[in-house]
């Protein structure tokens, strides 16, 4: 069996250019973490603005895209440093902010989304900036305990919140089907067989039949001469065209 070690990444936290960047190291790709707290570095606040929003990937940034202490995952996708700038503002607000949840955001679309301020404790959710997820499908944002489901079709896309609050995306696995091709069979024929992205699944026992000859398991080519699969043999996760 193969035997996989994730990549690490380290997250690097910077507070203006006099202070020395603060940083949360080897974090693994696939693990949750939650951000190192402000409280832990020792960050001052700039003169004029006293309230800490939370953090930004740019520098000059007066909106966060995460919250103080949230909980995070993937946010690179190989070894490296991530790099976060505290963001400062001058009177508390509160926001809704996005986690992928497993997903990830395009670095050319400007990554994560910003963190979206409340106005009088409502707030509008956004869909431009939405996170991919290989082998899966976006439907929309969720609550943590994912009871309620934020589409980008509903009439309406704003939230009333209290209290900083992040929102979660919701993801549905993707089904692809395999197609069986008897390859100079003379008998039998065989359904496709719709496989659920992620799930582990048990190939169809074969039902071809060819005269003078004995099936020895299935090929993505039809030339091949030793098979990929076997009969029946579980599989996760085929390669789709």
């Amino acid at each position: 069996y193969a035997v996989w070690k994730p990549i690490t990444y380290n997250i690097v936290f910077h507070n203006g250019d006099d202070e020395a960047a603060v940083s949360q190291e080897n974090l693994e790709y696939g693990t949750s973490y939650a951000l190192k707290a402000l409280e832990d570095m020792g960050f001052d606040a700039p003169e004029g603005k006293d309230n800490f929003l939370g953090w930004a990937t740019h520098r000059d940034a007066t909106a966060p895209q995460y919250l103080d202490g949230q909980e995070i995952k993937n946010l690179r996708n190989e070894n490296g440093d991530y790099d976060l700038y505290a963001v400062w503002g001058d009177q508390e607000v509160i926001y809704l902010s996005y986690d992928a949840n497993g997903g990830t955001y395009s670095a050319a679309a400007g990554g994560a989304p910003e963190a979206t301020p409340a106005s009088n404790g409502t707030v509008n959710i956004q869909f431009t900036k939405k996170p991919t997820m290989d082998g899966y499908t976006f439907e929309g944002w969720t609550d943590k305990n994912g009871e309620t489901i934020y589409k980008e079709s509903d009439v309406s896309h704003t939230i009333d919140i209290t209290e900083n609050t992040t929102l979660y995306a919701k993801w549905k696995a993707n089904t692809y089907k395999i197609h069986f091709n008897g390859n100079g069979a003379t008998s039998g024929e065989m359904p496709e067989q719709e496989v659920e992205y992620d799930q582990s699944k048990q190939l169809s026992k074969n039902l071809f039949g060819r005269l003078y000859y004995h099936f020895l398991g299935w090929s993505e080519l039809a030339d091949a001469e030793a098979p990929t699969y076997q009969d029946q043999q579980y599989i996760l996760n085929l390669p789709t065209e």
